[in-house]
């Protein structure tokens, strides 16, 4: 059966560089170039396939002199195989809660329905059977506005900001473990679905600018629409207790987007109040991307900070039997033989 690869954007980056020679140190590029040449090999063989997210194209725009490289890459590899956005994957998981939390079934889908846009264990061609005959379909490397690229870099900085305040916080009121991960699970469906999320949502209506008084309603419509399929499912907003339940049951709270979110921003916390490890940008980014990534692939390439963490702190590469790589040299080399296996 084939392979789902995820590929984080520091291993993409360092594929462009390496195809498109901004490596300068040769035993380095040859390393990265080897590793693409059995990348690639790999996929048109059909035993891979290395799915694209939302967050590669927009961490590609902030560099406009790799961009388009970094994104023909993720267009050799994914051949356009796509996560859904992680909010639809969010609340697919969270409608499944609900489902569970009132002892209802869940819908009979695919599992891969709720978190692909096609199924990536189809083979290449069958996947693109799908497509009609009609329809072809091309990827245009159009570069976004410039307000568009500060607008999105803005959102960054706020979504660092306040990671940063989450994890000082933390730091600064020392929890058993458990506890810990508790207040951090609470805390992610709170400004997913709670005060903070419409307190958010005001902000940026009330913003001066269109395009966050635009996101603002986007996600005013996504949250009703939300509520509206709880409601449906059964969640009744009149009921204070059945609310508060569902909020804090363990459906909702070990729902694998929540539990892995959660759970990073949590040993974050830890390293810096422990061993006062510094809070680096990429860990912050890290943390949505591999709450989609670990339980959906079978192997994840990304840094040794959190490969480390899920391999010998939470575990996850064991619960979600994912097989977690860094981007050092031994590494690269252990995932080239890995991948020889395919």
């Amino acid at each position: 059966m084939r392979k789902i690869l995820y590929l984080d954007q520091n291993y993409l980056s360092n594929l462009a560089k390496a195809r498109y020679n901004f490596i300068k140190e040769p035993e380095e590029a040859a390393l990265w170039l080897e590793l693409y040449d059995i990348l690639k090999s790999a996929v048109t063989a059909d035993k891979i396939i290395c799915p694209e997210s939302g967050f590669h194209a927009k961490e590609a725009m902030y560099d406009s002199r790799l961009e388009i490289a970094i994104k023909r890459v993720i267009d050799e590899l994914s051949l356009g195989l796509k996560f859904h956005h992680w909010r639809r994957i969010m609340e697919s998981q969270i409608e499944d809660a609900a489902r569970l939390f009132l002892g209802k079934k869940l819908e009979r889908t695919e599992e891969w329905v709720n978190v692909f846009e096609s199924n990536p264990r189809a083979s290449v061609r069958n996947r693109m059977h799908d497509v009609s005959d009609k329809e072809v379909r091309v990827n245009f490397h159009i570069r976004l506005p410039e307000e568009v690229i500060d607008h999105d870099r803005r959102g960054k900085d706020e979504f660092e900001a306040i990671g940063r305040e989450v994890i000082k916080k933390y730091c600064e009121k020392p929890m058993k473990w458990s506890r810990l991960v508790l207040e951090s699970k609470k805390g992610t469906i709170n400004a997913y679905m709670g005060a903070l999320a419409t307190q958010s949502i005001v902000n940026q209506i009330e913003s001066d600018s269109l395009l966050e008084q635009m996101s603002g309603y986007d996600n005013y419509t996504r949250l009703l629409w939300l509520f509206d399929k709880l409601i449906k499912i059964g969640i009744d907003p009149q009921n204070p207790d059945m609310i508060a339940g569902f909020l804090e049951s363990k459906e909702l709270l070990n729902s694998p987007f929540i539990e892995i979110y959660s759970a990073l921003w949590a040993i974050i916390a830890e390293c810096r109040r422990i061993q006062g490890r510094d809070i680096r940008s990429s860990d912050l980014y890290d943390v949505p991307i591999l709450a989609i990534a670990l339980p959906s692939c079978d192997i994840v390439a990304t840094d040794k900070f959190m490969k480390e963490v899920n391999n010998n702190l939470l575990k996850f590469n064991d619960k979600y039997k994912t097989e977690i790589f860094s981007a050092n040299k031994e590494d690269l080399i252990a995932l080239q033989q890995r991948l020889a296996d395919c």
